[in-house]
């Protein structure tokens, strides 16, 4: 879990360059513990920066996804939350291109690159997606290749030797470190992949991505590659609750035609 509190200049636009004043920074590993941590933590950031929410939240930046059914709806529920209550805006940022962005610049690499960024998802499956980034590219932002998408493991070097005829390509995130065994002496040459480099995004990086998305006075919603866990179980969890299974798996169905357009990501 990461969270940081910046000040930014009244009536900035996006960008606010080398204006952006970091409060607050802080990291966790807690694995299942977010609902319990997060809110805690932010409470007391606030107290011991003497700053009141309903006074001070302009904008408010979430990871809209891909991750885990868990870890998005956390940070989204407290994010609609501190909406309602400050009158915030809302931004949603894509997880994969905040890696991306973090990912180390080597000397062969600096007039241009492919970055891929793997995320684990489950057991030989990975969220994955392509970035080019080239020093002419807005602030170095990368910029994605093609959606968000969730890939069998096996998948994960496809189309690389392709990228390497043009440019070095980059591989980072979570689903290189969890699989490096199987991946790494795959790598082809000119095809950089140090496991555990860039496993989560700098902090500035993340304030970055919370400057140039855009907001918006209504509720984010959350990209989901994968089901939640407790769908493989709906018909289990249904009857328990005394409900139909086909009126849950109905209910299930009007619920994910909200589901946002990845390609937007």
């Amino acid at each position: 879990m990461q969270f940081a509190l910046a000040r930014v200049p009244n009536g900035f636009e996006g960008d606010a360059g080398g204006q952006i004043e970091l409060l607050c920074a802080q990291q966790w590993s807690a694995p299942s513990r977010g609902t319990e941590i997060l809110p805690a933590a932010l409470e007391q950031a606030f107290r011991l920066l003497d700053l009141v929410p309903a006074s001070s939240l302009g904008r408010i930046a979430c990871v809209c996804g891909p991750g885990s059914f868990t870890g998005i709806r956390l940070a989204l529920t407290l994010g609609a939350a501190l909406r309602r209550t400050t009158g915030a805006l809302l931004c949603g940022v894509n997880y994969l291109q905040v890696l991306a962005a973090s990912a180390p610049l080597a000397e062969e690499e600096r007039n241009g690159r492919f970055v891929r960024v793997v995320t684990h998802a489950r057991r030989n499956l990975v969220h994955m997606q392509d970035f080019r980034q080239v020093p002419s590219a807005a602030k170095g932002w990368p910029e994605p290749l093609f959606a968000p998408q969730m890939v069998e493991l096996s998948r994960v070097l496809d189309g690389v030797p392709e990228l390497l005829a043009t440019a070095p390509v980059r591989l980072v995130g979570s689903g290189l470190t969890r699989n490096a065994d199987t991946l790494v002496p795959l790598l082809p040459a000119g095809c950089i992949g140090v496991p555990g480099q860039t496993d989560h995004p700098e902090i500035q990086v993340l304030l970055q991505a919370a400057l140039q998305a855009p907001a918006q006075s209504n509720d984010l919603e959350p990209l989901y590659l994968r089901p939640c866990d407790a769908v493989d179980n709906l018909a289990h969890i249904a009857e328990g609750r005394g409900q139909k299974p086909e009126e849950a798996e109905a209910r299930l169905d009007e619920l994910l035609e909200r589901r946002p357009d990845a390609s937007t990501f």
